[in-house]
């Protein structure tokens, strides 16, 4: 599994820093030795606004010729196309997007 933290860190204090987004990128165990299937899912939360959560997949991805980075390129591209169908100042359930109640 692959995770990644976003953080505010304020002035460049560590201490005071914030996680306002997590990514997270796993093999649902389909694929086969050289293509990989994979599932992923992202929380970002939101000034005022409750956390907008992206979930998707990413299909035969070829893991001999390509590296994590790529994946995760593959990842929020997805992320991205997503976020376009969807405007993020609505509160909706259309596509894979969503946003938990408070």
């Amino acid at each position: 599994m692959l995770r990644l933290k976003y953080e505010m860190v304020p002035l460049g204090i560590e201490s005071i820093a914030k996680t306002i987004g997590t990514l997270k990128i796993w093999n649902d165990g389909s694929g086969t030795l050289t293509n990989g299937n994979y599932q992923y899912y992202v929380s970002i939360q939101s000034k005022n606004q409750n956390p907008t959560m992206f979930s998707g997949n990413i299909i035969k991805f070829p893991r001999k010729e390509q590296d994590a980075f790529d994946l995760l390129q593959l990842v929020i591209s997805d992320i991205q196309n997503q976020r376009k169908l969807i405007p993020l100042s609505k509160s909706t359930t259309k596509a894979k997007q969503k946003r938990t109640p408070k």
